[in-house]
């Protein structure tokens, strides 16, 4: 029996706790209700394995597995695989400046947990490109390798990452407009738009008008809180400039990424990184800051 297909596009949302944050999911859809409820729930689901699979919180995942038994092959998932491969790229094409091995100093900070007694005294040059992850697929398996002691943290892309990963399920589910807003790395399709403002102090401002791309943002305060506990530090294990900065690109992963090196950066190397990635930033020095959708 073929399925019944409203005229109108009905606006749906949902909000669920993932990722440490709120997953927020918005969509017009002229589909039936159980054919919409279907693709919120995969969407979901989809955004629940990167979560289970990359959290360096859950000494369980499978990031920890690598980081627990370096120097040994572990049979990994695409989706682990990929944001692997996709992070080592972006360490050398940024000089190191997005760097995947900065889990001990977070640690040391005690803005991560340690699961276990890990510490070495083995320092990395970011810069290098030494293949401190290796990657292959033999027959259908994929398989990874960390050829240091030092733990990775995803933490600087995962969740742009599997903010993509729920769009592809949207839209694998025909779904023809879609939002999905992770604690503030969203992406966009369709007819949809998303006025975005920056807050900064008492003042607020328009951002852009979001349609058809993804768009993060990251902070740095002046010292870490219980409020915002994130923190952003240099390979070398310095605290990034006080700033806000939103970095809109095609796919969130690069967006949610990127965020990580702009705050490194100076004026004239955010305009030559903008050309190099194909996005648009917009930096301002931190005042208690961060954006909104209307």
């Amino acid at each position: 029996m073929q399925q019944a297909t409203l005229t109108t596009p009905i606006p749906y949302k949902r909000m669920r706790p993932l990722l440490g944050t709120f997953v927020e999911i918005q969509l017009l859809s002229a589909q039936d209700r159980p054919t919409v409820e279907y693709a919120l729930n995969d969407a979901f689901a989809a955004i629940e394995e990167i979560q289970q699979q990359m959290s360096f919180h859950d000494a369980k995942s499978a990031l920890n597995q690598l980081n627990f038994a370096p120097y040994e092959w572990h049979a990994v998932s695409n989706q682990l695989f990929e944001v692997l491969q996709l992070g080592w790229a972006l360490q050398q094409q940024t000089q190191g400046r997005f760097y995947l091995f900065s889990g001990q100093a977070l640690q040391n900070l005690n803005i991560l947990p340690r699961h276990q007694d890990s510490q070495t005294n083995q320092k990395i040059d970011a810069r290098k490109t030494v293949p401190l992850i290796e990657l292959k697929t033999q027959a259908t398996t994929k398989w990874a390798r960390i050829n240091c002691a030092m733990p990775i943290c995803l933490d600087g892309i995962a969740k742009g990452y599997a903010v993509d990963q729920a769009i592809a399920r949207l839209k694998a589910n025909k779904v023809p407009s879609a939002y999905v807003n992770a604690g503030g790395d969203m992406r966009i399709y369709g007819d949809l738009r998303k006025q975005i403002l920056q807050t900064n102090g008492a003042s607020l401002r328009p951002i852009t008008q979001l349609q058809n791309a993804a768009l993060a943002t990251s902070q740095q305060r002046h010292k870490p809180n219980h409020d915002f506990p994130s923190w952003i530090i240099t390979p070398e294990g310095q605290a990034c400039q006080n700033a806000v900065v939103s970095v809109q690109a095609e796919q969130a992963y690069l967006a949610d990424a990127l965020t990580k090196v702009f705050l490194q950066s100076s004026p004239s190397e955010i305009t030559q990184l903008e050309k190099q990635f194909g996005v648009c930033a917009l930096l301002t020095p931190s005042s208690h800051s961060s954006h909104k959708d209307y």
